[in-house]
């Protein structure tokens, strides 16, 4: 054990640990600010406690999972949250925002009412539980100022195309004046009166039991996938400009005249979208986000992977899943067939005695550089005294 003792520290002085030789170039660079690789370790080491402490075994920080999957997805994941983070900043300054000490200690009390989350903040030094509590600080604020009907966020083309493309038939909708009744003979009285040319508005306001839902008998556009399944067969099924028969629901009758079917259109969906945003707090968020992400200049050092502008995976690897083309799918398994030989050659007691921020450097590190540091040990170890 000696021996290896001997190995780590003739690595840290040498700087393969230590970090001397990622200080030079910063993980990334957002909008001007810097996001330096001593930041990127930091939170790797936060996210791999959190994993620890919640008992997270999908994550790629997890125990057990760390091998290539954890240098090609979980530190670009890590760089993402971060990159995301600084922008989160800037946008919650841009809109006059404040999340200050007495905002996070407001999360802190909010977070330690429940005795589970407590435990695990408790499982975290000072620093990681202020980096954590600031982060929820700063999204909890956002979600505070989307929740406020004063500050409207209209989807733009590029949101609307986005909502468009990734399932267009959530856009096909169904026009119809609808008005319910509890029961089947209430339904046949309604139906016969307006059949009679009575005014389906008439009819509704005095015998619909769901004003709400008849919304006096107008005409109301509504995506076909929000209505009961009955209804929507029933429509289906119809010409335009009918009027249905009662058509008999979980706990009561619909009475309906089908106007028509709207195919799905960006239009359509503008005007859906436009819906979800204005009552959906979480949309909004996500539309100041994407708005955000489009707008700001980001570099990501290649060694961690590369910008995405996605919300969802915005930082991904250069030779992992999302890496596109023969040459970046060909050099993701060499490099983890090469990492995996390369892992195999280090010593286990020598990983034992790393930090997690150390371990995490070797794990994160590009082949050539860890084909450095293997050569390193084993020189290391063949001049080391002792043992």
């Amino acid at each position: 054990m000696r021996r290896m003792s001997v190995v780590v520290a003739v690595l840290v002085a040498a700087g393969a640990l230590g970090g001397c030789t990622r200080t030079a170039a910063p993980a990334a660079r957002v909008n001007g600010s810097t996001v330096t690789q001593a930041q990127l370790w930091d939170r790797v080491a936060l996210q791999k406690k959190l994993s620890e402490a919640t008992g997270d075994t999908t994550s790629a920080l997890a125990p057990g999972k760390l091998e290539s999957s954890y240098a090609t997805s979980g530190v670009s994941e890590v760089l993402g949250g971060l990159v995301v983070n600084e922008i989160v900043e800037e946008e919650i300054e841009h809109l006059g925002l404040v999340v200050d000490d007495a905002a996070v200690e407001r999360v802190r009390t909010q977070v330690r009412q429940s005795p589970q989350d407590a435990e695990i903040l408790d499982r975290l030094d000072p620093a990681d539980q202020d980096a954590l509590l600031r982060q929820f600080a700063l999204n909890q604020v956002l979600q505070q100022y989307a929740a406020d009907p004063s500050h409207p966020a209209e989807p733009d083309d590029e949101m609307v195309r986005t909502f468009f493309d990734e399932d267009p038939e959530q856009f096909r909708t169904v026009c119809a004046r609808i008005l319910f009744t509890t029961a089947e003979p209430q339904a046949q009285q309604a139906r016969a009166r307006i059949a009679a040319g009575e005014p389906f508005e008439s009819v509704a306001a005095e015998m619909s039991v769901d004003p709400q839902q008849s919304q006096g008998g107008s005409v109301q556009c509504l995506a076909q996938r929000s209505l009961p399944p009955e209804l929507s067969d029933a429509i289906a099924q119809a010409a335009p400009s009918t009027l249905l028969a009662p058509v008999k629901a979980a706990d009561g009758y619909f009475v309906v005249f089908y106007v028509e079917t709207k195919e799905p259109s960006l239009e359509t969906a503008r005007e859906l979208v436009a819906e979800q945003v204005s009552a959906n707090p979480q949309v909004k968020v996500q539309l100041i986000l994407q708005r955000a992400m489009r707008e700001a200049d980001v570099e990501v050092n290649p060694e961690f992977g590369m910008w995405t502008g996605d919300l969802q995976t915005p930082v991904v690897p250069r030779t992992g899943p999302g890496v596109t083309g023969e040459e970046g799918q060909g050099q993701s398994v060499q490099d983890r067939n090469r990492r995996d030989d390369l892992m195999r050659r280090i010593p286990a007691e020598f990983l034992a005695q790393l930090t997690p921020e150390q371990r995490a450097r070797v794990d994160a590190m590009p082949v050539d550089q860890l084909e450095l540091l293997v050569e390193q040990i084993e020189q290391a170890r063949s001049g080391a005294p002792g043992g």
